[in-house]
C-alpha cells in the first residue's frame, strides 16, 4: 500500500509541474513583432523584434533567453529582456535582436527559440525565420574515354554540385560547341539538386568529323532557376584531346606480268591507301614468299586521304598455284598496327629444276643410245674379221677409260 501512495505522489507532483508549465505556456507567450528582411539570405544580418506578453494574471520572476542555433548567431541585443522582471497582467515587454545568418546555412524555415522562465517553470517558444540561399552550380570531370578519335562517339562522367545555398530548379546542360555535340538532344534536362547536394551524370557525346588532333576547351552551358525563379546561366569548359587514328586499306594488288613463267622476272604492286582520319606512320612492307628478290618495303609516312603505290619484284623458279603473304605495320597516336592480306597467283610451265631433270634424263638416254650403238658396231666388225668382241660392259668399261684418258692427256 505504501508503494502505491508514493507512486501517486510522484504521479501528482509531476501532473502539479505539467499544469504549472502549461499555464505558463498559455500565460506567456512570445509574438513576432517583426523580422528584417523578412526572406533572409546566408551571412546576412537579421533584425528580430519580439513581445514578451502576459495573457493571464500578473505573472513574476519572468525571464527570457534567446537560445544558441546553429544557424543563427548573436551580435548584440536591447537591454528590455535582461535579467528577471514581473509583468502584469495584459502587458508587453519588447525586445530587439540583432543576429548574422551563417553563410552556409541551407534554405529553409527555421526556429528561432526563446526559453521563458517563470520562478521555476520553464518552456520553450519559438518564431518561424526564412532563409534563401543563393544557388550556386559547378562540376568537375571524374571520369572520360581515353581514346577520343573524329567522327567518333565517346563518353564523359561528372560529378554536378550545387555548393550554393539555395536551391537550382529546372537545370538544363547544354554544349556550346560546333565540334563537339551531346548524342540526341544537344540540351540534356536535370531537373533540380537541393543546395550542397552532388550528382553523377553521364554525357555521350559527338566528336565532329572535320576537327584536327589538338586539346580542345569545349564550353559546358548551365542554365537554371534560383529560388526566387531568376534565370541563371553559368558556363564552364571541359579540357578534351582528339587523337590521330590512321586506317591502312589495300586499295589493289596487280602482278606484272599478266602470265607468269617459272625463272622469268614478276612485279608485285601493290597500292596502300589511308582512309582513316590520322596519318599513319613508320610504314612497312614484308612479303613472306618463294620470290628471289625484293620482299621488304619502308612507305614511311602516309597522310589522311592520301595513297602510294609499294613494288616487289624477283623471280619464282617453281610452277603452281602461289600464295604469298603480305603483312603492313605503321603506327598512330594510337600505337602500333597491323594488317595481313593474301597475294595469290599462279606460275604456268616447266620450272627450271624440272628442265635440268629432263635435261639429264635426255643426256643419259643419248649416252646410252651411243654406247649402245658403238658396241653393235665393233660387235659386227669383230665377227667379220672372225674375232672374239669383248661384251657390252667391257666396251663401257673401255669407252669410260679412254675419255679418262683423253681428259688426263688434256
Amino acid at each position: 500500500m505504501g508503494k502505491f501512495s508514493i507512486v501517486s505522489i510522484v504521479l501528482l507532483f509531476a501532473m502539479i509541474l505539467s499544469g504549472m508549465a502549461s499555464a505558463l505556456s498559455e500565460e506567456v507567450s512570445i509574438i513576432k513583432e517583426s523580422v528584417s528582411p523578412e526572406i533572409v539570405e546566408p551571412g546576412q544580418e537579421l533584425t528580430v523584434t519580439i513581445s514578451v506578453w502576459n495573457q493571464g494574471d500578473e505573472a513574476k520572476e519572468i525571464s527570457v533567453e534567446l537560445l544558441d542555433e546553429d544557424h543563427f548567431k548573436i551580435k548584440s541585443t536591447d537591454q528590455n529582456l535582461i535579467g528577471v522582471f514581473d509583468l502584469c497582467s495584459g502587458c508587453k515587454r519588447q525586445n530587439t535582436y540583432y543576429l548574422t545568418i551563417d553563410h552556409n546555412a541551407v534554405s529553409g524555415i527555421y526556429k528561432l527559440n526563446f526559453l521563458v522562465k517563470e520562478g521555476e517553470s520553464a518552456v520553450k517558444k519559438s518564431i518561424d525565420v526564412q532563409i534563401k540561399g543563393e544557388s550556386d552550380l559547378v562540376f568537375e570531370v571524374s571520369k572520360m574515354d581515353e581514346v577520343i578519335i573524329p567522327n567518333s562517339e565517346f563518353d564523359v562522367t561528372l560529378n554536378l554540385k550545387n555548393r550554393g545555398t539555395g536551391v537550382a530548379r529546372d537545370i538544363k546542360l547544354e554544349v556550346d560547341s560546333d565540334k563537339f555535340f551531346l548524342k540526341g538532344s544537344n540540351i540534356m534536362p536535370l531537373g533540380e539538386l537541393n543546395a550542397l547536394e552532388s550528382r553523377e551524370l553521364t554525357l555521350s557525346m559527338l566528336a565532329g568529323s572535320s576537327i584536327e588532333k589538338g586539346v580542345y576547351a569545349v564550353p559546358i552551358k548551365l542554365d537554371y532557376e534560383d529560388h526566387n525563379g531568376n534565370s541563371v546561366v553559368s558556363k564552364q569548359e571541359i579540357s578534351l584531346r582528339i587523337l590521330d587514328k590512321a586506317e591502312l586499306n589495300i586499295k589493289e594488288i596487280k602482278i606484272d606480268p599478266g602470265i607468269i613463267k617459272p625463272g622469268e622476272e614478276l612485279t608485285i604492286q601493290v597500292r596502300i591507301e589511308n582512309v582513316g582520319e590520322g596519318d599513319a606512320e613508320n610504314i612497312k612492307l614484308k612479303l613472306e614468299s618463294e620470290i628471289e628478290g625484293n620482299k621488304e618495303a619502308y612507305l614511311g609516312r602516309l597522310e589522311k586521304d592520301d595513297d602510294s603505290p609499294v613494288f616487289f619484284s624477283g623471280k619464282v623458279l617453281t610452277s603452281g598455284e602461289k600464295s604469298d603473304k603480305l603483312i603492313i605495320t605503321y603506327s598512330d597516336d594510337l600505337g602500333e598496327h597491323t594488317i595481313t592480306e593474301e597475294v595469290k597467283y599462279i606460275v604456268r610451265g616447266i620450272s627450271v629444276a624440272t628442265w635440268v631433270i629432263i635435261g639429264l634424263v635426255i643426256a643419259i638416254l643419248t649416252l646410252t643410245g651411243l654406247l649402245v650403238l658403238s658396241w653393235f658396231y665393233r660387235s659386227c666388225k669383230c665377227m667379220l674379221k672372225g674375232k672374239k668382241c669383248p661384251g657390252f660392259k667391257a666396251h663401257v668399261s673401255e669407252a669410260v677409260e679412254k675419255v679418262a684418258g683423253t681428259f688426263k692427256g688434256k
